[in-house]
């Protein structure tokens, strides 16, 4: 505003000065008192010149008044809100953040004064005296109770668009027709998802062997312990890419990248895969039972693409976080409240750590990626670049790795969809049959080896099919043609564990010396609670299976007897010998 010129009236005093020009034309200027009286603001006639800033915005009347009750009110609602930026989260309505993509509850509070930027809500109210008496609409918030009851109600929640999920960048589904797509922005109506602007631009057009020659670039600053690994990595990208390829509700496989040493990049492989897709990746403190419920179900509600532990330590298992990764719903609590969500489950776990432990039910569900350096001293390794999370979230940075992950995908359509292994013989992993096709297939087709290959025994973070086996084959030395049998008891068997280093994450005792002076025995004495689970391991995980050694024997560990006539068996297997069936029936 120049100096010396007059300030200009706001749309609210445009709205006062048309409202009460309209009123007085009515019943004179009578309405100043009948209105002001309340303390209301007299709304202009609908479709009128002046109406505030929303000449458009649909006007609805409040319940209470006449034969207006809550479920015409809701249901209007609903019509007036269906194409606004309002979602709903299965039976939870909620709003997401432009900026951030994040999707928060809508509050009844909050409602109240959200809706003003896309509705008038009025109230009748008659005035005048009593020669002249007229109708007329006066601006109102509705009443807290109200707007729950609205939020609530299934004439209102119906017509609201499901949201699935959140992306931050224009990612791929894969459409009815069999073809993949990358999304617009905004919502898409058949995929259900929520598309931001967040300005990262994707080369639609770019060639596969430019895509390689990026994507292999990038790596080249990682110490991959082999090529299996490295397919490994680019798959974790393209999961977290290519989510919409396959449904919600799918069973997605998990990864972990582990590390013989610190400081080499397990964590900056991890943000590699994630932060092109989904920003700078935000890691998830390890937490005890009660607070990690709470985290999954914060990550159900959100939809969340990913839940990333890193830098474990240890060993790591948790039933939890193992049945979170098979099932397709999730029942959900609301944050605040005793409400419960049912919402499908369509988040990809990842883990990173050095010499990290984990249980065999984890080790199924995730592809593992291996790094290793020679060099004793870490900062003895150079990178091209400095690399790092803020690096990776440049635009220019995920920009190109999209537009690489993009170009593999539309190769792996255009050669007809090929999966991990051969058409003849597709190589899937139990339970993640479609997941092994589609992401399996992308990554080979582009000429890496195929990514769901296991690990070496020697790389493998569950160690304990591993021991499993050692023991057996350590038990099963002295057996021979003639001697295909041999019994042990329960202490025998974990002071095999002790001496030779099986297990030493789950042995919880000390070793105690007995016997005369001189003839002195140690035994390892475990506790009771691990007494149980090791007799747990041996009698149900172990219990007649039959294991193959390195020099081809294979030996059948059984148990037999109870209480204190209790025995571990451990025989050699004829080679038509291999099923249950007739394991059974040699006990």
């Amino acid at each position: 505003m120049s100096e010396g010129e007059a300030p200009k009236p706001d749309a609210g005093e445009d709205l006062a000065r048309d409202a009460n020009a309209f009123m007085r034309g009515l019943i004179g200027g009578e309405v100043d008192a009948a209105a002001g009286a309340t303390g209301a603001r007299v709304l202009p006639p609908a479709g009128a010149a002046s109406d505030g800033d929303r000449p458009k915005a649909p006007r609805i009347e409040v319940p209470g008044r006449g034969n207006r009750v809550l479920a015409d009110f809701a249901k209007e609602m609903g019509q007036a809100l269906k194409s606004k930026p309002l979602f709903r989260r299965e039976n939870v309505i909620v709003t997401v953040e432009a900026d951030t993509g994040d999707v928060k509850i809508m509050s009844p509070e909050r409602f109240l004064t959200w809706v003003a930027d896309y509705i008038v809500i009025f109230e009748s109210v008659t005035a005048g005296t009593a020669q002249k008496r007229v109708d007329f609409e006066v601006a109102r918030t509705m009443m807290l109770t109200t707007a729950k009851g609205c939020l609530a109600s299934d004439a209102f929640g119906s017509q609201i668009r499901q949201l699935t999920r959140v992306n931050l960048v224009r990612m791929p589904v894969l459409r009815a027709s069999g073809v993949p797509e990358l999304l617009p922005l905004g919502y898409d109506v058949e995929s259900q998802i929520f598309t931001i602007d967040s300005g990262i631009r994707i080369d639609e057009k770019m060639s596969l062997e430019k895509a390689k020659a990026i994507w292999d670039d990038y790596d080249s600053e990682f110490g991959y312990v082999d090529e299996r690994s490295k397919s490994v990595s680019l798959t974790m990208a393209q999961a977290l890419f290519g989510m919409g390829l396959q449904p919600v509700e799918g069973a997605r496989m998990g990864f972990m990248v582990l590390a013989n040493v610190q400081g080499i990049g397990k964590s900056l492989v991890a943000q590699k895969a994630i932060t092109p897709s989904h920003g700078l990746a935000e890691n998830t403190a390890r937490a005890k039972e009660e607070e990690l419920r709470k985290i999954l179900d914060s990550v159900v509600l959100q939809g969340s693409p990913y839940l990333f532990f890193d830098n474990l330590k240890g060993h790591f298992e948790n039933a939890l976080v193992e049945g979170f990764m098979t099932t397709p719903v999730w029942r959900a609590r609301v944050l605040g409240t005793q409400h419960f969500l049912k919402g499908k489950v369509c988040t990809i776990l990842i883990i990173t750590g050095n010499n990290l432990t984990v249980s065999p039910d984890l080790q199924r569900r995730m592809l593992q990626c291996n790094l290793f350096q020679e060099e004793f001293e870490t900062q003895e390794k150079r990178h091209k670049r400095d690399l790092n999370p803020s690096f990776l979230c440049r635009a220019e940075v995920r920009s190109e790795l999209l537009s690489a992950l993009w170009a593999m995908i539309r190769h792996w359509y255009e050669s007809g969809r090929p999966p991990a292994g051969t058409r003849e013989k597709p190589f899937r992993i139990p339970g993640f049959a479609d997941w092994s096709d589609i992401f399996g297939g992308i990554v080979q087709a582009a000429g890496y080896v195929n990514p769901l290959t296991r690990p070496k025994d020697e790389e493998i973070a569950s160690p304990i099919t591993l021991h499993q086996r050692r023991l057996v084959e350590i038990l099963g030395q002295t057996l021979t043609a003639e001697k295909q049998a041999q019994d042990y008891t329960f202490q025998e068997l974990i002071d095999c564990c002790y001496e030779a280093d099986l297990f030493a994450w789950k042995l919880d005792g000390a070793p105690k010396r007995s016997g005369d002076a001189g003839n002195e025995v140690e035994h390892f004495i475990l506790k009771s609670a691990c007494a149980s689970i090791m007799g747990l391991m041996f009698t149900k995980e172990m219990g007649l299976r039959i294991f193959t050694m390195p020099d081809g024997r294979r030996l059948r560990f059984r148990k037999s007897g109870e209480g204190r006539s209790k025995r571990y068996t451990v025989e050699l297997v004829p080679a038509s010998t291999n099923t249950i069936k007739q394991a059974v029936k040699t006990l």
